[in-house]
C-alpha cells in the first residue's frame, strides 16, 4: 500500500482514500467520522479516522469497528517507520475495502433439523422490486385510510356504553347525577366523536385530491358525502353541530326523571339531549337545517341523530371500499403471484439482504400487506374491516 496526496484521491472504485486526522484538523468534503484512537507511546493526541461518506452509509456502522482495528494498527506501523507524511495535520492512506452487494429475494424460514433457517425462492430484477414496491405502497394506503375509520366506530361505541352505564346507575342508585359530571363526561365523548369524523373526512380529502389531475377518485368520495348530506337530516344536523361546538357552549344535556307505574314501581329515565331554543340563538345555520331544527322538540334527543349519522358514515365507507377493489385490483394481484412463488413456511415475503464478502452482514424483510392483498382480491368487504379492527 502506497500513501497519497489530497490532490490525487484514489480512483480505484475497490479502493478508499482513508484520512486520520489530528483532534484541530477539519475532514475534507464529503467525509465522514467512523471512530477515533489514542496511542501512548508516542505521546500523540486523539486521532480521528474519516472516510468517504458513501462508503460510510454503505456499510453498517456495526461493521466499522472490525474495519477500524486493522487499519489502525498498519497505520502506527508505518507511522513509526517514517513510511507516512504530515499535511497540515492529516495523514492519508489508500486501502483496499470488498464492496457491499444487496440483493431483493423472495424468501422464507423453515425448519430444518430442529432449527429455523432461512431460505430464499427468487432473487427479484430491480423492474420486479420496483412493481412491488409500488403495489404494496398502494396496498399500504388503502390499509391505512380504511383504519382512519377505526376511531369513528369506537369512539360510537363509547358514547353508546357511556349513555347506557348512566341510565342504568340512575336506575339502580334512585337519585341523578348532582355534580353535573354525567354531562361533562357525555359532551367530551361525543366531542371526541364529532372530532374523528372531521379527521377521517380531511384525511379522506387529501388522500384522494392527489390521485390525479382530475379528481376523479375524490369526485366520488364527495359525491357519496353529499348524498348523505342531502337524504339524511341527521347528518346534516351533526355536520352543522360540530360547526356549532367550535363557537359556542357543550350543547348536550342531560335530563333525569323519575315516576311510578301502574303497580307503584319506581322507573327511572334519562334523556341526552340539545335544547332547540338554545340552538336557534345561533345565527350561522344552514337556512334548510334552521327551519328544519325548529320542527323539532323542545329537547331534541340526540342519539337517535348519533345513531343516523354513524349509518351515513358506514354507507361512505362502504363504497369508497368497493370503489377501491377496483383501483387496487392490479397491485393486489402482483403481491400475490409474488407470494405464490414463495415455498410454504413463515414469514413468507420479499427481504433485502446484504453480503460482505461473501456473508450475510444483514438483512430485513419488506411488509407485504399478504393478507389485505388477498381480501381485496376476493372483495371482502367484511374481511378488511375485520383486519382493520373495525367493528360496525
Amino acid at each position: 500500500m502506497m500513501a497519497t496526496n489530497a490532490n490525487q484521491p484514489p480512483k480505484d472504485p475497490d479502493k478508499i482514500l482513508v484520512e486520520f486526522i489530528w483532534t484541530n484538523a477539519l475532514p475534507r468534503q464529503d467525509y465522514s467520522y467512523i471512530g477515533s484512537f489514542q496511542v501512548e507511546e508516542p505521546n500523540w493526541p486523539r486521532i480521528f479516522v474519516t472516510v468517504p461518506i458513501a462508503w460510510a452509509d454503505s456499510h453498517p456502522e456495526e461493521s466499522w469497528s472490525d474495519f477500524l482495528a486493522p487499519i489502525t494498527k498498519e497505520f502506527i506501523t508505518r507511522f513509526n517507520a517514517g513510511e507516512v507524511q504530515e499535511i497540515i495535520g492529516k495523514f492519508e492512506m489508500v486501502y483496499a475495502v470488498s464492496e457491499v452487494h444487496i440483493f431483493k429475494i423472495l424468501g422464507y424460514y423453515t425448519v430444518e433439523n430442529s432449527e429455523t433457517v432461512f431460505r430464499d425462492s427468487h432473487l427479484l430484477t430491480a423492474e420486479e422490486f420496483s412493481a412491488f414496491i409500488e403495489a404494496r405502497d398502494k396496498i399500504a394506503a388503502f390499509y391505512k385510510d380504511v383504519s382512519w375509520f377505526r376511531p369513528i366506530a369506537e369512539k360510537y361505541i363509547r358514547y353508546m356504553d357511556t349513555i347506557r352505564e348512566i341510565g342504568e346507575r340512575y336506575n339502580r342508585d334512585g337519585h341523578p347525577d348532582y355534580f353535573g359530571q354525567d354531562a361533562i363526561n357525555t359532551n367530551s365523548i361525543f366531542n371526541d366523536w364529532l372530532t374523528s369524523i372531521t379527521s377521517f373526512l380531511n384525511h379522506m380529502e387529501k388522500r384522494l385530491k392527489t390521485r390525479d389531475r382530475k379528481l376523479s377518485y375524490w369526485n366520488k368520495f364527495d359525491h357519496y358525502l353529499a348524498e348523505q348530506h342531502a337524504t339524511n337530516v341527521s347528518y346534516r344536523f351533526l355536520q352543522e353541530l360540530r360547526n356549532y361546538i367550535q363557537h359556542q357552549a357543550p350543547p348536550l344535556h342531560i335530563s333525569f326523571r323519575g315516576r311510578l307505574d301502574e303497580n307503584d314501581n319506581s322507573i327511572h329515565q334519562t334523556n341526552i339531549f340539545c335544547s332547540r331554543d338554545e340552538l336557534l340563538k345561533n345565527t350561522r345555520w344552514e337556512p334548510k337545517l334552521k327551519e328544519e331544527i325548529k320542527k323539532m322538540a323542545d329537547e331534541i334527543e340526540i342519539t337517535p341523530h348519533v345513531s343516523g349519522m354513524m349509518d351515513s358514515l358506514t354507507q361512505i365507507l362502504i363504497k369508497h371500499i368497493q370503489d377501491e377493489f377496483s383501483y387496487l385490483g392490479d397491485s393486489a394481484r402482483y403481491v400475490h403471484e409474488l407470494l405464490s412463488k414463495i415455498p410454504e413456511g413463515s414469514d413468507r415475503g420479499v427481504y433485502e439482504i446484504k453480503f460482505l464478502d461473501n456473508q450475510v452482514i444483514g438483512m430485513s424483510a419488506y411488509v407485504m400487506y399478504s393478507k389485505i392483498a388477498k381480501l381485496i382480491l376476493d372483495k371482502d368487504l367484511a374481511g378488511i374491516l375485520k383486519a382493520s379492527h373495525i367493528i360496525l
